[in-house]
């Protein structure tokens, strides 16, 4: 029973693991992103982001990993997460009817 229970630990840390490093480069190009744009404090929105998260990461179902490897589109994920951390700024100009 005892080598049971060690073997779980050690599929939650091995499992633990990969979410970490599927995530570092999302986080990176997040961070990437808001130093190009000039932000004043770009690692604001890490600050929200866990890095073991894994709602985007599929753990049911069937996975095939024989055939053509299928790249990973990090700026589409960076796009999904800033559409729903930050909502677009408003229109202030002076054409805007609202203001």
């Amino acid at each position: 029973m005892k080598f049971g229970n060690l073997g779980r630990s050690e599929c939650s840390r091995l499992i633990a693991n990969c979410i970490i490093f599927y995530n570092a480069p999302i986080a990176s190009a997040l961070l990437l992103r808001n130093q190009k744009k000039g932000d004043e404090d770009p690692a604001a929105l890490l600050r929200h982001i866990s890095p073991v998260a894994w709602p985007h990461i599929n753990f049911y179902g069937r996975f095939k990993f024989a055939g053509i490897p299928v790249l990973i589109d990090i700026a589409s994920i960076v796009q999904a997460i800033i559409a729903r951390a930050m909502p677009p700024e408003p229109d202030v100009s002076p054409h805007n009817p609202k203001f």
